[in-house]
This record gives C-alpha cells, structure tokens and sequence, in this order.
C-alpha cells in the first residue's frame, strides 16, 4: 500500500511538474527552438520566428520584453497583414519587408493605454511577406531605412 501511495504521489508531481514547464516556455521571453538571425546592413541580430498561425497570433503579447532583437513574422505568401496591439506591454517599431528588402517602417507603435478602447489596426502600404517587431526606437537607432537588404539565416 505505501509503495503504490508513493508512486501516485511521484506521478501526480511529474505531471504537474510537466503542465508548469509548458506554461513556463509559453511566456518565456524567447524561445529557443525559434530563434534565428537576421542579416540587416552588414550586422547580425538574433530574433525569434512566428511562422504559424498560433504563433503569429501570441507574438509578443502578454510579455515584458522582447527576449532577442526581435520577432520575426514569415508569411505563407506575400499579402496585407493586420496588426494590433492587443495585451501588448511596451511599444514596438514595425519593419515591413518584401522580398529581402525593407519597404516600409512604422516607427514607435504605442502599447494600449486603456483596455476599453477599440485597438487600432496596422497595415502595411504594399504587400509583404515579412515583418520584424523591435522595440520602438531599435530602427532608428540602428538606422535602419526603406531599401536595406535583409537576409534570414535559420540557425
């Protein structure tokens, strides 16, 4: 009898133990397994990729930094996406690219001040079949403009 009362007992920790790891990496500031780089002007930057949808979806929702340079959406094929800002808690710069060349730039995207308000939504101009969210400012700084080169290297 103790022995089976301590094997429920193990069991009952290792699952809980496993459903706590999970939530950990769901709303760790990066993930790992996503990670790649990010050739812009000659400089390398670490980002993470949203390829899926449920991963586009998160993005950088619901966390406290960004965890890497910035996330990086790919699309399936070239189109319009629409952004908000939904449980976003810092403000980012969006970077539009194209064909492995950034077309357009929205600089500082303000976080939602008020949960009650309709979120805006945030297109690019042209069609697209990538966007990099970096904390607002991170193009300027970097000096980042329309028509640099972009290349992504998976790890």
């Amino acid at each position: 009898m103790r022995f089976s009362t301590t094997l429920i007992v193990l069991g009952v920790i290792f699952i809980i133990g496993a459903i706590l790891s999970g939530c950990k990496k769901q709303f760790s500031s990066f993930s790992s397994d996503r990670s790649a780089k990010l050739l812009i002007n000659e400089k390398i930057y670490p980002i993470e990729l949203a390829r899926i949808a449920q991963e586009q979806e998160q993005g950088l929702s619901d966390r406290t930094a960004i965890g890497s340079d910035g996330m990086l959406f790919v699309f399936n094929s070239p189109g319009t996406p629409k952004f908000w800002m939904k449980d976003m808690l810092f403000d980012l710069d969006f970077i539009w690219i194209r064909k492995g060349e950034i077309v357009e730039i929205m600089p500082n995207v303000p976080r939602p001040q008020d949960k009650a308000v309709q979120l805006p939504i945030y297109k690019p101009a042209q069609q697209v079949d990538m966007m990099l969210e970096v904390n607002a400012g991170f193009a300027q700084k970097e000096n980042l403009k329309v028509g640099d080169k972009v290349t992504l290297s998976d790890q």
